[in-house]
């Protein structure tokens, strides 16, 4: 019993050391000037949800915005429309408002209503190089985006 006790508590204070020195390690990094690349963000959290090759993180923390100097990226606005896109880079957008529904044109349920998913509002998404979709904007969008350069795509090891 005091053993196992004992190992509860090992486990408690890996856990608590490693959530303190994380936030340590951010600040170092943005202490020397460095900062994540979209690429690097999204990897980072496990919460990411990926459908048809997209990635998603709903409501991802200020630090990370910050992080990616998303309010410096340019914006896009639009009202409802539906149109064929094709990204010719990889692409990171934060959907500041609006609600968009997306049909990757390759999946195998292209021509099936669970073909569609559906973005918004608070969502950070990465879409890769070559996929070719179907854009629905449902609720008046605004959007800041950063095309990738040179990169492989993201979550994609180079």
């Amino acid at each position: 019993m005091q053993l196992h006790a004992q190992s509860t508590a090992v486990v408690i204070v890996i856990v608590v050391v490693s959530l303190l020195l994380s936030p340590i390690a951010i600040n170092f990094r943005q202490q020397k000037g460095e900062s994540l690349s979209p690429t690097e963000a999204v990897k980072k959290n496990p919460m990411v949800k990926e459908i048809h090759g997209v990635r998603i993180e709903s409501r991802p923390p200020q630090s990370t915005l910050d992080e990616l100097k998303v309010s410096s990226w340019p914006t896009h606005t639009s009202g409802p429309i539906e149109i064929p896109w094709s990204f010719k880079s990889a692409e990171t957008m934060y959907l500041v408002e609006g609600k968009v529904k997306v049909r990757v044109v390759e999946s195998q349920q292209a021509n099936e209503e669970e073909g569609w998913f559906e973005i918004g509002g608070g969502d950070l998404v990465v879409f890769p190089k070559g996929m070719k979709i179907m854009w629905n904007v449902v609720e008046d969008l605004k959007k800041h985006y950063h095309l990738h350069k040179d990169e492989s795509s993201p979550g994609q090891a180079s």
